[in-house]
């Protein structure tokens, strides 16, 4: 079996996916981390201001920070050999050390427009009768956000679909198919939601993980860091996610 191992820089957390503004490349890259551990690749994750024990005992990662300093951070070694350094790579570079091969998903040509309206969002967002749709019309997706409109206003504000798109595409561009969905007033499931979390707000469900909500104001940022919250079942963001949202 093929073994990762990541040694990042310093950072607050484990993964660097927290505080106010999320860097989408530290999210691709834990998406394509998680992708290679369902493929069956042993990963293991380091963190220099958690974990400094982990760098000096690794002979290949001390002589490396000997000769190069933090600059060679983060580091990644396959079977205890470098492979990068300085940058973390792409799926497919990560695709080429272990050996393991992909199709990579076409893209959803139609998943994102360039300019949206609360009136033009029903090409961009789909009606869901009740959460139950979910198992048959996102099974190709790997996560979905789903908007619970207020009971007076049922389209997507502005605001929030530019926001959404924006992470859609971010996602899109790592090979991360993300749907969008409206689970609309009149849906059995919309009371029981409405009173979990303060409508308007949206739901991210990352696939075979965990849910995430989103509510108040909806920002790019907020969207990401709930996003990667789903990813980890029962984990929280910085912003406060949960049953109660990111707030």
């Amino acid at each position: 079996m093929a073994k990762i191992q990541v040694y990042d820089p310093p950072m607050c957390c484990s993964n660097g996916v927290c505080g106010p503004n999320v860097d989408p490349d530290l999210v691709r890259f834990s998406h394509d981390l998680d992708w290679l551990q369902r493929q069956g690749v042993e990963v293991e994750r380091f963190n220099l201001s958690s974990h400094p024990a982990a760098y000096a005992r690794n002979e290949v990662v001390r002589e490396a920070l000997s000769k190069e300093g933090s600059a060679c951070l983060p580091l990644i070694l396959m079977d205890g050999t470098i492979v990068s350094r300085g940058a973390y790579p792409s799926r497919s570079d990560m695709m080429a050390f272990t050996g393991i091969g992909m199709e990579v998903k076409k893209a959803d040509e139609n998943a994102i427009s360039e300019t949206p309206s609360s009136k033009t969002t029903s090409k961009i967002w789909k009606d869901l009768e009740s959460l139950r749709d979910l198992n048959w019309s996102a099974q190709s997706e790997d996560a979905v956000f789903i908007f619970i409109p207020g009971r007076k206003n049922d389209w997507v504000p502005g605001q929030t679909n530019a926001a959404v798109l924006a992470v859609q595409k971010t996602l899109k561009t790592n090979n991360i198919k993300l749907g969008l969905y409206i689970l609309p007033v009149h849906s059995p499931d919309y009371s029981s939601l409405s009173m979990q979390v303060q409508a308007p707000a949206i739901l991210i469900a990352s696939k075979g993980r965990g849910i995430a909500a989103v509510t108040g104001e909806v920002t790019e940022s907020k969207l990401l860091q709930a996003f990667m919250a789903s990813m980890n079942a029962g984990s929280c963001c910085a912003g406060g996610c949960g049953p109660s949202g990111c707030n």
